[in-house]
């Protein structure tokens, strides 16, 4: 008389190892759709947060204080991109650079090289500047656009008013 021993038989492991495959086959895509989406809502965040810094320091500090994009962290490089990251200092020399009577009080390094920040509108200068009373230095507004490589998905839009106030823009429209 044979004994019953408790397992599992072939065909019940690879109909288990089977549903396991079609389970991760669907989940695998929502999983990189997420990743991206964070990606997307941290950077922007992140540029909010940098640039509500700087209006709040420059009420704090009663002085300029401006960001601008930066590779090494130490200098402004306009000729880059925002992705490649940005650093906050106080303004109080030449406009728009860091020089010897500058601090610099926040440096942010690069986002996702799957992430583009491009600046429309106030940034001719490539230097964003909030004056003492908290108001953005430049006479317009302007507003950032944060797109990822997947076309057509939503953007993340930060409008920067000419009061300094730093707003999502909730009806951005899609990514090119």
């Amino acid at each position: 008389m044979m004994n019953k021993q408790p397992g599992f038989t072939l065909i019940e492991s690879l109909v288990a190892i089977l549903v396991l495959g079609i389970l991760t086959t669907i989940a695998i895509p929502s999983f990189s759709d997420m990743m991206a989406n964070s990606r997307l809502t941290a950077a922007s965040n992140d540029l909010a947060a940098t640039l509500n810094l700087a209006r709040s320091e420059a009420v704090k500090r009663a002085t300029t204080v401006s960001v601008c994009r930066s590779v090494n962290g130490a200098a402004c490089d306009n000729g880059a991109a925002w992705a490649v990251g940005w650093i906050v200092f106080t303004d109080a020399g030449v406009a728009g650079t860091v020089d010897g009577t500058d601090e610099i009080l926040r440096v942010h390094a690069a986002v996702s090289t799957k992430v583009t920040i491009t600046a429309t509108a106030f940034t001719s200068s490539g230097v964003v500047s909030f004056q003492s009373d908290g108001q953005e230095a430049d006479s317009d507004s302007g507003r950032f656009d944060i797109c990822d490589t997947r076309a057509g998905e939503n953007m993340r839009r930060l409008n920067l008013a000419q009061t300094g106030r730093v707003q999502f823009d909730r009806s951005s429209p899609l990514c090119a």
